[in-house]
C-alpha cells in the first residue's frame, strides 16, 4: 500500500508546475480538523476541549506574479468546543459528569498571500492572510452521565440523574444578546502542490473576535481550529493578455536566438 501511494504521487507530480503570471484557478475543496476554543476568564474554569472541524467549498486563486498568488474562497465551516462542567459528587458514592458542547456553523471567505517554493515537480506553498466568517447557526447542549460507586444509593443518584437531565435545555448560541455572528482572525497554511490539480494544505485559523461580547460579559472566548484540507482544481486557465504578452516574448526572444546566430555564420 505504501509502495502504491509513493508511486501514484511520484505519477502525479511529475505534472507539476510553477504558477505563472495571469493564471487563475477555481477548484473544489474540503477537509477536517480540529475546533477549540481559547477562553480567558476570572474564573478558574476547565479547559475546553476540541471537535471535529468539518469544511467544504469553492477556492479561486489568481497570480499576480511569477509563483505568487491570492487565493479566496466561500466554504462552510463547523467549528466548536467541548468543556466539563462541575456536575455533582455525594461523598465517593456516586458522581454525575456534566459536559457542554457547543458547535457553530459559519460561512467563511479566506483572504490569503501564497507563494510557491519549486522543488523539483514537487511545491510547496506557504500562506498567510485574514479570514472573515457569519454565524448561520449553533447551539449548545448539555449532558450528564453517571458514575456509580455504591449500589445501595441507585435509586437516588438514578432520581438526580434524571432531575438533571430534564432540567438541561438544547440553547441556540445566536439567541443571546450577547453573541457575536461575525468571527474574524487570520489563517497561517503550508501547501503541498502535487500537481496543477491537486493540493493539500495544512492551516491554522487564529480566531481574535469574541463569540461572546458585551458590558456584562467579564470572559473572552476565540475560536482556533487546526485542519488540513485536498483541493481539486477543474477549471484553470491563463489571462489572456498575459498569455499573449508571453508569447511575443517568447517569439521575441527566438527571433533575438537566431539572429545572433546568424551574425556568427556570417561572420
Amino acid at each position: 500500500m505504501f509502495l502504491a501511494a509513493v508511486l501514484l504521487i511520484t505519477a502525479i507530480s511529475t505534472n507539476a508546475q510553477e504558477a505563472k503570471k495571469g493564471d487563475f484557478n477555481v477548484g473544489i475543496t474540503a477537509g477536517a480538523g480540529l475546533s477549540t476554543m481559547r477562553i480567558e476568564d476570572p474564573y478558574d474554569l476547565k479547559d475546553p476541549e476540541g471537535i471535529t472541524n468539518i469544511q467544504g467549498g469553492l477556492t479561486f486563486d489568481y497570480t499576480f506574479v511569477n509563483n505568487f498568488f491570492m487565493e479566496f474562497g466561500l466554504t462552510y465551516q463547523r467549528k466548536g468546543y467541548k468543556m466539563d462542567g462541575n456536575g455533582y459528587e455525594s461523598n465517593d458514592k456516586f458522581e454525575i459528569d456534566e459536559e457542554t458542547k457547543t458547535t457553530v456553523h459559519y460561512m467563511v471567505v479566506p483572504i490569503t498571500l501564497n507563494y510557491r517554493i519549486n522543488l523539483g515537480n514537487f511545491g510547496l506553498i506557504p500562506q498567510v492572510g485574514p479570514y472573515v466568517g457569519y454565524g448561520l447557526a449553533g447551539k449548545t447542549i448539555t449532558t450528564y452521565n453517571l458514575e456509580l460507586e455504591d449500589a445501595s444509593m441507585q435509586q437516588v443518584a438514578e432520581k438526580m440523574l434524571n432531575d438533571m437531565r430534564n432540567q438541561a435545555k438544547e440553547t441556540n448560541v445566536f439567541d443571546s444578546e450577547h453573541s457575536n455572528r461575525v468571527d474574524f482572525g487570520f489563517r497561517f497554511g503550508l501547501g503541498m502542490a502535487f500537481s496543477p490539480k491537486v493540493k493539500f494544505t495544512v492551516g491554522y485559523d487564529l480566531g481574535v473576535l469574541d463569540l461572546y461580547r458585551g458590558d456584562n460579559v467579564d470572559y473572552k472566548t476565540k475560536h482556533s481550529t487546526l485542519f488540513g484540507t485536498l483541493t481539486f482544481y477543474f477549471n484553470g486557465k491563463r489571462d489572456k493578455k498575459e498569455e499573449s504578452e508571453e508569447k511575443n516574448e517568447m517569439i521575441e526572444t527566438n527571433e533575438l536566438d537566431e539572429n545572433t546566430e546568424n551574425n556568427k555564420t556570417d561572420e
